[in-house]
Order: C-alpha cells, then sequence, then structure tokens
C-alpha cells in the first residue's frame, strides 16, 4: 500500500464514467485521395501550412470537422479568409516563427502523424497537470505555452481553452464529478469512516485544516483520501474547528458513520470532539462517545517522549510536540548543534569544510553534516549519526576554525555520550517509521499499544543498566518514562488498542499472556472488553450455531464438538497465524485475512474491517502541507 495521501482528484480518472460529458469528442478528419503525380520536394514558408496539408494542388483544412475544406494553393487569400473567419486562426496565433519545411510526397496524407484526441481527456489531463503542479489558470492563455502545445501536435491547439476562466469552470465540474464519486466509495465502505485533520497558518496567513478520511473500501481496500481543506475564521479554538469539521461530514453525508479520530494532544481538538458529539446528540439522536473515540497520535506521543529523554521534563511540560526546545540544548548536544550550524549557516564555511576534506569523499552523500530543527526530535537523531560517521572530518574543521569554535571541541568523552544516545533514540526511530505509514499492518491502530509496551520495556532496561558514570543523558530516562507511562495509561479509555491486538490473527490473547505475565488482572480486563465488544456486533452473548445432523463416521473423525460456543471461542482456541518466510508483521494484511475467513468468523471480520483502517498516526494530514 502506498504511503501517499489521495487527493478527492484523484478520483478524477472515474469520472468519465458518471454523468456529464463536459465536451464533444473530436471527430475523425476525412482524407481526400487523389491522383499521385511524380514526387517532388516543396517548401512551404507561410503560415497557413500550419493548420493544412497539401492534396495534389489543394490546401486541405486539418482544422474542419466532419468534412475537410479543400482550397488552391496556388494562391493563399482565400486560405487566410477561412482560417481567420472560421477557425479565428492568424499569423500572430500558433508557430510565428516557425517555418513549416518538410520535403513531401505528393501522395502523402498527413504532415504529422495523425492521432484522434478526446476533448474530455485532454481538458481533464490540462486541468489536473495545473493544479497538482500549481500554475495559473491563465498560463493556457500565455503565447509560448500554446506554441508549445501546438509544436507537438498541431490538432490538440483547438481543444485547449483560450480563457483561464474556462480552465476554472472545467475544474470546478471535474472536482464535483470527483466528489460524487468520493461520496459513493464512502457510502459503499465496509467500516465507519474515521478521521484525522490538523492546522497549518498559510504563507498569506490564513488558517486551513486539513481533514483525512482513513476507511475499508467495498474492495476491502484501505483507503487514505483527502476529504477537504477548509479555511478557519477566528482563532484555532476547538469550537471554530468542531464547527468546520461537521460542515464538511454534513456535506459528504458521513455525520452518521463518523468513526475514531486520530490527532495530537492539543486540547482544542478535546473540544472540536465534544462540539461533534453534542451537534450529533442533539440533531441527530446519536451518541458519540468522544472518551473512547479521541485517539492520540503515536507519532506526537514518541516525539514528546523523546524530547523529555534529550531536553528533561521542562521541554515538553505543555505536552505539545510542537514546542521549540532550541533554548534547551545541553552538553555534547549543544556544542554538536552549534558547530553544525557554524558549517552550515554561510557557503563560504561550508566551502572551508569541504576543501578540508578529500575529494573522492566529496561524493558520498555522508559528507556534509546534517542539521537538525527545533520541532522534530529526529532531526536530533540524523545529526547526531551523522556526525557520528563524520567526527574526524568535524574534529578537524574545529582545529581549522581555532579560537572561535575552541569552547565547542567535543571531548572522547562527549562523543561517547552521543554514540549511547544514539543506541538510545534507535528503537524510537524504527517504531516511528513503521508507524507513520498507512497500511492495515504496523501503520494501523494495531501497532500503538505493542509499540509503547516495547518503548517502555526498553526504558525500563537502560534505567536498571545506569550507573554512576553512565552517559549524562541517563538521568532524563525516569522523566521519559514517566511520559510514556501517562499516555499508555491513557489508552484504557478506549477498547480499540486491545481489541486490535486480540483480533490480529498472529497475535490473539497470546500477546498479552507473553507480555502482561505479570499483570493477570490486565490480560482479564482485555478478554472482557472484546467480549463486550463482540456482544455489541452480534446483539446476544452466545452464538449458537443451528443443529447440524451428524454422521458416525463425522463423531469418530472430529468428535463430539461442542455446538454451543460461539464465534469469539471458535477464535480465540484456534492457533495463531504463523509468519514464514518472508511475511513480516509490516506485510501481513489482517483485512485479507478476514475476508478469507468470513465464513467462519463473520461478526468478527465486521469488527476487523472497521477498526483495522484506523491509523496510528495522523501524518497524512501533516503532509498535506508540506507537499
Amino acid at each position: 500500500m502506498s504511503d501517499r495521501v489521495d487527493s478527492i482528484m484523484d478520483y478524477s480518472d472515474e469520472i468519465e464514467s458518471i454523468g456529464t460529458e463536459i465536451g464533444s469528442a473530436t471527430a475523425s478528419v476525412p482524407v481526400v485521395d487523389d491522383a499521385a503525380p511524380r514526387e517532388r520536394t516543396v517548401i512551404r514558408r507561410s503560415w497557413v501550412w500550419q493548420w493544412g496539408i497539401e492534396q495534389g494542388r489543394f490546401w486541405c483544412c486539418q482544422l474542419c470537422v466532419g468534412r475537410s475544406k479543400l482550397l488552391v494553393h496556388s494562391a493563399t487569400t482565400h486560405i487566410i479568409t477561412h482560417l481567420k473567419t472560421v477557425h479565428g486562426k492568424s499569423e500572430n496565433r500558433g508557430l510565428r516563427n516557425v517555418s513549416a519545411v518538410a520535403i513531401v510526397p505528393s501522395n502523402q496524407h498527413t504532415m504529422f502523424a495523425h492521432r484522434q484526441l478526446n476533448r474530455d481527456t485532454v481538458i481533464r489531463l490540462l486541468v489536473n497537470w495545473i493544479i497538482r503542479t500549481q500554475q495559473s489558470f491563465t498560463v493556457i492563455e500565455a503565447e509560448s505555452f500554446r506554441e508549445f502545445v501546438s509544436y507537438l501536435n498541431p490538432y490538440a491547439d483547438q481543444h485547449i481553452p483560450k480563457c483561464g476562466d474556462t480552465i476554472r469552470s472545467h475544474a470546478k465540474s471535474l472536482f464535483e464529478l470527483a466528489k460524487m464519486s468520493l461520496m459513493e466509495s464512502l457510502s459503499n465502505a465496509r467500516s465507519e469512516i474515521h478521521y484525522s485533520f490538523d492546522l497549518w497558518t498559510s504563507p498569506n496567513y490564513k488558517a486551513m485544516i486539513a481533514i483525512i478520511g482513513h476507511w475499508t473500501a467495498d474492495d476491502y481496500s484501505l483507503k487514505t483520501v483527502l476529504l477537504g481543506i477548509r479555511e478557519i475564521y477566528g482563532h484555532h479554538t476547538g469550537s471554530n474547528i468542531g464547527i468546520v469539521l461537521l460542515e464538511l461530514f454534513d456535506e459528504l453525508n458521513i455525520s452518521t458513520r463518523l468513526g475514531y479520530s486520530v490527532t495530537d494532544n492539543a486540547q482544542n481538538n478535546d473540544t472540536a470532539l465534544e462540539i461533534i458529539s453534542a451537534t450529533l446528540l442533539e440533531s441527530k439522536q446519536i451518541h458519540y462517545n468522544v472518551l473512547s473515540r479521541r485517539l492520540r497520535c503515536i507519532g506526537h506521543i514518541i516525539n514528546l517522549v523523546v524530547k523529555t529523554l534529550l531536553f528533561g521534563a521542562k521541554a515538553t511540560a505543555n505536552d505539545t510536540s510542537d514546542s521549540s526546545v532550541k533554548g534547551n540544548y545541553e552538553g555534547a548536544i549543544a556544542k554538536l548543534h552549534h558547530i553544525v550550524y557554524h558549517i552550515r549557516i554561510t557557503p563560504q564555511r561550508r566551502e572551508l569544510y569541504a576543501s578540508e576534506q578529500a575529494a573522492s569523499l566529496c561524493a558520498s552523500s555522508d559528507f556534509m553534516v546534517v542539521v537538525d530543527n527545533a520541532t522534530r526530535w529526529n532531526s536530533t537523531y540524523n545529526m547526531i549519526n551523522a556526525a557520528l560517521k563524520l567526527r574526524q572530518r568535524i574534529d578537524g574543521y574545529v582545529r581549522l576554525i581555532g579560537k572561535e569554535l575552541e569552547e565547542y571541541i567535543i571531548s572522547n568523552e562527549e562523543w561517547n555520550d552521543l554514540k549511547e544516545l544514539a543506541l538510545m533514540l534507535t528503537p524510537f526511530d524504527k517504531v516511528t517509521r513503521a508507524t507513520q505509514g498507512n497500511n492495515q499492518g504496523q501503520g494501523s491502530i494495531v501497532s500503538v499499544l505493542l509499540s509503547m509496551d516495547m518503548l517502555l520495556d526498553r526504558l525500563e532496561k537502560i534505567k536498571s543498566n545506569a550507573t554512576s558514570i553512565s552517559s549524562a543523558f541517563y538521568s532524563t530516562v525516569d522523566a521519559a518514562w514517566c511520559k510514556l507511562n501517562k499516555y499508555y495509561t491513557l489508552t484504557d479509555r478506549s477498547t480499540i488498542y486491545v481489541i486490535s491486538i486480540i483480533l490480529h490473527p498472529c497475535m490473539k490473547m497470546r500477546y498479552f499472556q507473553r507480555h502482561w505475565a505479570e499483570h493477570s488482572d490486565w490480560i482479564d480486563s482485555a478478554r472482557q472488553q472484546m467480549e463486550e465488544v463482540y456482544m455489541e456486533y452480534s446483539g446476544t452473548d452466545t452464538f449458537v450455531q443451528p443443529p447440524v445432523l451428524r454422521s458416525e463416521i463425522d463423531d469418530w473423525c472430529f468428535g463430539n464438538v461442542s455446538q454451543t460456543r460461539n464465534e469469539l471461542d471458535e477464535y480465540l482456541t484456534a492457533p495463531v497465524v504463523i509468519l514464514r518466510g518472508s511475511e513480516t508483521m509490516e506485510t501481513f494484511n489482517p483485512i485479507l485475512w478476514y475476508k478469507a475467513n468470513k465464513g467462519s468468523y463473520p461478526t468478527l471480520a465486521a469488527i476487523a474491517y472497521n477498526i483495522f483502517a484506523v491509523p496510528a498516526m495522523s501524518a497524512e494530514a501533516e503532509r498535506v502541507f508540506s507537499r
């Protein structure tokens, strides 16, 4: 599954089968046969030959639809009049500076290899190109653009609108058709419509919000689609956000099918969901449980934990992962940060850094130091990793600069601290990379709880191995553990975390029996939560199979199997799926497994279609504004 998020315009490929056409298709141009006189070399310099071909002693118009106009070409007056009055062509339009020079046998039927063009397709591709590359609608009015198109195919120019306003109208029409296709996919979804969103301030100071939809489609594929980008008027309050979200959901007819929301830890996101819940209850009598439906992005949680690990608890006191920590640099990180900025801040220093290295090293992708930023912890991790590879070069640069960087010399002990820190951060980097996609394996909600379990275990081992002479970074490990444990505890608010693990055919209850062995009450609670969700979907606590007439041979082969066990019991007593060969957690698709086994587990399959569509992160919404 691709990691990119689809946009609503990605549904434009389907619009040709939906409703009204935007224009008419081009008819074929007839060819008039003529007796073939002897071949001769002809040089045609008049601009009229851009739009016509030679048919014996006639000029044959290639712009006429149906039956081409034939005019004697011994003089061009009538030809020019025809092009101007019928087609609006003149010498100043088209290939003004290009003369049509060709060696033309008299029996050649076309000057160019003619290809039938469909006007609808031309318009659709042109609009997609303009939107995706952020071109102005008036680009089609530029003479250089039309010259380029005409040079590629003279017949294409007649299909391209002459005015940018026309392109705007076509863009709106295509958008509406794509929206219809999107709404059809939403209405046929096998799951609830889960959503994530992110806010952003544009360069022209507009407050924008991107809303992403996540669902399991009718064909069992995972859909991650940009539902809309809307402007938020006023402050970024939860009330304003909630109103904008509800307007979009009502417009797409999905407000009655809302699932889980995955966002960062900002308080206004909680308020937005409370506004949605109150409105749905008042207007549609739908109970939307904010406490269980509000999920926190695992990427933002990891960002907070690692910042705490790097800079201490004060760096993340407000629990917003986008807060700057630039002023919190200390020790080896502070020194490395200053050196890297010293190297990269001016072209002259970059050149000086490069000049001191062997010429062959310049071709290496790891040659230049990597700069960090104040908001993303993995940039600091990348800076440290790159610096460890470039240690000798960095030390050489510091010695070359001399007194200016004297206080920033990194000692051997500090280099060892950076090495230890890189090892500490490696599991966090792996978890971040594994969960930032939108596949139904590691990128889904199933990876959240197990990732937290693994990272908490890692931090506990680091604490137990710490000594009095350990790296200075060990002093922040306990604060990082407390930060992660805070959000680990918050997962108790929603059953989806344990349900997703139990319903994963490769883990089931065995995962909790392995990793929660010291907390039997946690295991019992997980099983109880699973039974409650199963009862909610099935409508009964025990599914009794209809009586089956069994033969003596059946009893001999299979034994006296109880007919009163429900579907959940059957599933949990069956062996877990063993991944073999090259198959991994990332490649295994639980949705496809339930599709293949829905005959045996119809209720569990319905639950799985829903929960495995929920992403672990809200990264897709953030990517919308980073393109």
